[in-house]
């Protein structure tokens, strides 16, 4: 009997014909608003970034919860961009 994972995956590692690469990339972009959000609602994070008063610690969460995950979505968007491009350029061809 076939394991619940040897079902979902093929030889090609992907799950039901999609790469788990493109999931992989789908999954990053909810996963970046979450972290943006948990970090513009937690009332700590939100004190420690407004008065700068562990200098270090606003410092990590300015830069892991806003700059990061602003250039992981970027470059998510990006990605698929660059995919859909080339399968039209495939298609035309």
């Amino acid at each position: 009997m076939r394991s619940l994972l040897e079902t979902l995956l093929d030889f090609r590692h992907a799950v039901k014909k999609v790469p788990l690469s493109k999931l992989a990339l789908g999954a990053c972009i909810p996963l970046a608003i979450i972290v943006i959000l948990g970090n513009s609602l937690a009332p700590p994070h939100v004190e420690i970034m407004r008065t700068f008063s562990k200098p270090l610690n606003a410092l990590l969460l300015v830069v892991g919860g806003y700059i990061l995950q602003a250039a992981l979505i970027g470059t998510t968007i990006l990605q698929f961009a660059r995919t859909r491009l080339a399968i039209v350029q495939k298609q035309k061809n």
